[in-house]
């Protein structure tokens, strides 16, 4: 008989073990502003919604910043009584993490802070960053942030309990089949099929234009024209000779869904108002040179593929350099001949700049980038920790049962 009750006590004291283990650590929803989401400076963000411990978002568009609000005065129970949302804040205590789960590639950064943003005061907020691409379609992006317990504290929260906010957005470019684009926005041009497309992409006054016949089924493609330096072309071409250099980067260089090759015309920069209010001198476009950025750092001479034409010739009616094409690359205008130390452009080659980014030559069918496979982050069960030690608590109970029988044999 007392073997049977010294093994009833040691499944006793396993049972109280392993439900310690068990439940002792407590997830609930971390009370946030249910009002509306802002971005850096303080104006409301559309399509993302707050709930307690939830957000969501449907589109989101990528480079997005914005900040969900804490609720500090707001309480949470971990099944010890109301715990003050502001004690969670505190770092001695809590420490702040986060969990991915679906399409991480696409966020830059979650952090909490705290800051005055909206010029009402200082606040405790969620800051997430979302990366800038090019994504032709919508993806989903899911996560979880939280405020963990780094240790017990009587009567409030066990060791592990967490306060928590489930992120859930569809992450997409703006779409649009407008024929007029600002310079800077990263939008998903929808061609018509079958039919005549012309996009002018334009700020104080145009810059670019593209024409083209879309296909039977035209594919949308990302549109995103910038004219921001790329410095390693100033660097190693521009300063030797103090050109003046003109940018027209067309973000990940996309193929043209047409029947036949597209024209771009790559408007005059040296022949407009905002140049000569500046430099107030006249620019022979004769005397100048248009290169391709290239993915080794060099520029390739492709002025022998453009034509001038006046303003009466463009839509727009301003003068610039027009050519075939089927791809979109990163240009550079310059009004004089840059030193390119007798490197010779290979048509059969494909160069893009040094970021990364495809740039097919002129004309070339040639479309494809090579990329490496990248394996999905898969985040830890939940949980996976508690079962470590449950699995080792078992052990040793299930040693020390063991043990008795022996002894009372």
């Amino acid at each position: 008989m007392k073997r049977w009750i010294g093994l009833l006590f040691a499944v006793m004291v396993l049972i109280n073990a392993t439900s310690t283990l068990v439940f002792a650590a407590v997830t609930v929803d971390l009370p946030l502003d249910t009002g509306v989401v802002i971005d850096e400076d303080g104006d409301s963000v559309s399509d993302i919604f707050v709930s307690s411990g939830s957000v969501t978002g449907d589109p989101v568009s990528p480079g997005t910043t914005f900040y969900i609000r804490i609720m500090e005065q707001e309480t949470v129970d971990f099944g010890h009584g109301d715990v003050k949302v502001s004690r969670l804040l505190d770092d001695d205590d809590f420490s702040f993490k986060m969990e991915r789960d679906r399409g991480s590639r696409y966020l830059d950064s979650v952090k909490y802070v705290d800051r005055n943003i909206d010029g009402a005061g200082r606040a405790p907020y969620i800051q997430v960053k979302l990366k800038k691409n090019s994504l032709l379609d919508e993806e989903k992006l899911s996560f979880d942030v939280y405020f963990k317990a780094k240790r017990s504290s009587a009567g409030n929260w066990s060791s592990g309990d967490r306060a928590r906010i489930r992120f859930s957005l569809w992450v997409q470019n703006p779409r649009t089949d407008d024929d007029y684009i600002d310079v800077g926005d990263g939008m998903v041009y929808e061609p018509r099929s079958n039919d005549d497309n012309y996009i002018t992409w334009g700020a104080n006054e145009d810059i670019a234009s593209l024409e083209f016949e879309g296909d039977s089924d035209a594919d949308k493609f990302y549109a995103k024209l910038s004219t921001k330096a790329v410095r390693w072309v100033y660097e190693d071409y521009g300063d030797p000779v103090d050109a003046e250099l003109f940018f027209r980067d067309f973000t990940g260089n996309p193929q043209i869904p047409s029947t036949s090759r597209a024209t771009l015309t790559l408007y005059n920069p040296f022949d407009s108002d905002d140049y000569d209010r500046w430099y107030n001198d006249y620019v022979d476009p004769d005397d100048c040179y248009i290169y391709l950025a290239g993915r080794n750092g060099e520029l390739s001479d492709i002025t022998s593929y453009f034509t001038y034409v006046s303003g009466d010739d463009t839509e727009a009616g301003l003068p610039g350099w027009r050519a075939k094409v089927r791809t979109l690359g990163t240009y550079v205008i310059s009004d004089r001949e840059l030193p390119l130390d007798n490197w010779v452009y290979d048509e059969d080659e494909a160069h893009a700049p040094k970021d990364d980014v495809f740039v097919p030559a002129p004309g070339s069918t040639n479309t494809t980038k090579p990329t490496r496979p990248t394996s999905p982050v898969k985040p830890a069960p939940t949980g996976s920790k508690d079962f470590v030690a449950l699995a080792s608590v078992l052990g040793a109970a299930s040693l020390a049962v063991v043990a008795l029988c022996k002894k009372r044999k």
